[in-house]
């Protein structure tokens, strides 16, 4: 008796152990591909929403696969989903369908919310993205919200809303969030009947390994712009701290020298100096791979926003939307409040598009900086526009 005593004496703590123990962290996806909006039904977000699942799954991701939902069913799903998460998991959201911006914030619509008259009616049918985020909010390590919805939907725009979809607010930590094109773009209309430009893209992408999310989004963007003509240019933003691998590479990787990390981040910033914002990026991208939690890797993060912006913000700029490259002037100063010469070209994009009290208001910010070159050409500026006002 005294033996079998000492022996359920040895296992029990082993037994314990293995209750207590916390769960290996697990990735889940949400995936919704909504089409048959009626009225304005869409050719390719089920197909988009079922090849973005199968690349999941071979990258290990539990998924959930929504199609053709409605608002009552999205938030069952998506209430399934959250109830699915633990403290160490990695969440994502895929949504392909109709999205629109109410008052600044974005709502999915499920294929539901064509009833009814007014802005009230579609945003009493649709479910807040920010919804969706406060359910991730603590419940998961990391998320990712990816959204091919920046669609013209002529429904909304004839009542009165804006097309596109506006910049998220309030992200959580540890978040990614991408989307087919910048806050208040729409992507060109889908002719091909299999797969959306940006969810093929992304599908092929994910699939490849040893790619950061970062590089996924990056090389999905490359992608698009190539096989639009420039016409859509997939945008995102993060308050990530790390990296996050849908395959990781093999092995242990090596460190990278931190004079190697310096010499990296050197170049970045003299493709910044000469606009070669590709090159720029792709180096910062490089160093947030190499080495997570270095200095270098913190300013790498603090230029990468800056970067993208101001990159989108020209993109705009050449092919003439100029209330388009405002937006991501405004948003590239708001990243980096030093970078005087972007100042300068969002004062000169609110001019070309006839916003000149919003230009004045910039030009006045940059004077006030006190003496330097850019602010003479804001002063010059000023009293230009003062002369014929």
């Amino acid at each position: 008796m005294r033996k079998r005593h000492g022996s359920f004496l040895l296992v029990a703590p082993l037994i314990l152990a293995a209750a207590v123990s916390p769960a290996a962290a697990k990735n889940v996806a949400l995936v919704i591909g909504n089409q048959s909006y009626m009225p304005g039904p869409l050719k390719s977000p089920a197909g988009d929403a079922r090849l973005v699942e199968r690349r999941l799954k071979d990258a290990g991701f539990v998924t959930i696969l929504r199609e053709n939902a409605g608002q009552a069913e999205m938030l069952e799903a998506a209430a399934d989903f959250a109830n699915r998460l633990e403290p160490a998991d990695t969440a994502l959201v895929f949504f392909a369908g109709y999205a629109v911006a109410i008052e600044d914030e974005n709502f999915l619509l499920g294929v539901d919310s064509g009833a009814g008259n007014g802005v009230a009616a579609i945003q009493a049918k649709a479910v807040p993205l920010s919804r969706i985020l406060d359910r991730l909010r603590g419940r998961a390590a990391r998320s990712i919200v990816i959204l091919d919805a920046s669609r013209m939907y002529i429904v909304a725009v004839q009542r009165g809303l804006k097309p596109g979809l506006a910049m998220p607010r309030n992200l959580p930590p540890e978040t990614w969030i991408a989307s087919t094109a910048g806050p208040g773009q729409v992507a060109p209309d889908n002719l091909r009947l299999d797969n959306s430009a940006f969810s093929k893209a992304l599908a092929d992408a994910i699939a490849q390994p040893g790619l950061t999310l970062e590089e996924v989004f990056s090389r999905t963007r490359a992608r698009v712009l190539d096989e639009t003509g420039s016409q859509q240019a997939p945008w995102w933003t993060s308050t990530a701290t790390g990296n996050f691998y849908f395959h990781p590479p093999e092995g242990p990787q090596p460190r990278t020298d931190a004079a190697v990390l310096a010499r990296w981040m050197e170049a970045a910033r003299q493709s910044e100096q000469r606009q070669d914002w590709d090159t720029a990026i792709d180096l910062a991208i490089r160093v947030l791979k190499s080495e997570p939690g270095a200095e270098t890797d913190s300013a790498a993060r603090r230029l990468l926003p800056y970067l993208m912006e101001r990159r989108d913000g020209d993109l705009r700029y050449r092919v003439m939307d100029f209330n388009g490259a405002a937006m991501f002037y405004e948003q590239a100063v708001a990243a980096e409040p030093s970078a005087v010469d972007t100042a300068i070209r969002l004062a000169d994009a609110y001019l070309l598009a006839g916003r000149v009290s919003d230009a004045i208001r910039v030009l006045q910010a940059v004077r006030a900086r006190g003496p330097s070159p850019d602010a003479e050409k804001a002063a010059a500026m000023l009293e230009k526009l003062a002369a014929v006002r």
